[in-house]
């Protein structure tokens, strides 16, 4: 019983029923198929971007990548991670996307970032 008069348990519920937990399935074996992982990088790429400034294409470690979708698209106005940008004032605009690529060794999901102040791209996570 609990010494919180406030707290009501199991115990305390008029008709009360105790459910046991489910147990833990693991999500891949919930699915039947593999869980993707992902990989963090921080390297330089050079992206080709359509008209409307979004990436077609992209190398990375001398392989090309073509753009099949972007999935999603954001932008962040400073490095908010970093403490320094923080006092220094620093207002760098990052734009960030989430593609669908495929080279001639597979397809994944990788997620770039384009510094527009420097005009420097990165390659910043990769999901296989």
């Amino acid at each position: 019983m609990s010494t919180d008069p406030g707290r009501r348990t199991a115990a305390t519920w008029p008709n009360a029923i105790a459910t046991p937990r489910p147990p833990c399935v693991r999500l891949e074996l919930m699915f039947d198929t593999v869980a993707p992982m992902t990989h963090r990088y921080d390297e330089p790429i050079t992206c080709e971007v359509d008209r409307d400034e979004r990436p077609t294409c992209f190398v990375w470690r001398g392989r090309r990548y073509r753009v099949n979708r972007v999935i999603e698209h954001w932008v962040s106005t400073r490095e908010w991670w970093r403490r320094d940008s923080l006092h220094l004032g620093i207002s760098t605009e990052i734009r960030l996307y989430r593609l669908a690529a495929e080279s001639s060794h597979g397809r994944g999901v990788a997620e770039v970032s384009h510094d527009v102040d420097s005009d420097s791209w990165k390659i910043k996570r990769i999901w296989d």
